[in-house]
């Protein structure tokens, strides 16, 4: 079949495309964590500024909540990608191997289970120390308001 050879513009394209898709769940992943940062940062620093006020620094504690929502969602990126990199290396080795189906170029979908992925990605260094400190971070601030 002549769109599976090497030399194939359609493999190059379905190629790019997933590469595309992975590269596109990394920056969210880094996107997720930023925006973590940001809120924990300005929770934290609300709660600083008016711990004495009309809050009480448990107000502190309120930044675990997009903690736990940016976790889960980072996690969920995280494994999208690691899918994503799978259906892209089976392609490649059935590419090699000369066992592609026509059917099989430009369709993009993620490859294995998500939600094993996602457990999988629990482990990964990439998610737990990050969030891990901040929930740290947020547990030593609030000891210290108090």
């Amino acid at each position: 079949m002549a769109s599976t050879l090497p030399e194939s513009s359609d493999i190059r394209a379905h190629l790019a495309m997933m590469q595309s898709v992975i590269t596109r769940m990394a920056e969210n992943s880094r996107a997720c964590k930023t925006w973590a940062v940001t809120l924990v940062a300005a929770i934290l620093v609300v709660a600083a500024r008016f711990g004495d006020a009309p809050f009480d620094p448990e107000a502190a504690l309120i930044a675990l909540v997009p903690t736990a929502l940016f976790w889960v969602l980072d996690s969920y990126y995280l494994a999208l990608e690691r899918a994503f990199r799978e259906s892209y290396n089976g392609f490649v080795s059935r590419f090699h191997e000369d066992a592609l189906n026509e059917g099989e170029v430009f369709k993009v979908s993620p490859s294995g289970s998500v939600p094993r992925h996602f457990w999988e990605s629990q482990r990964s260094i990439a998610i737990w120390p990050f969030y891990l400190a901040v929930v740290i971070l947020i547990v030593v601030f609030w000891l210290v308001l108090s």
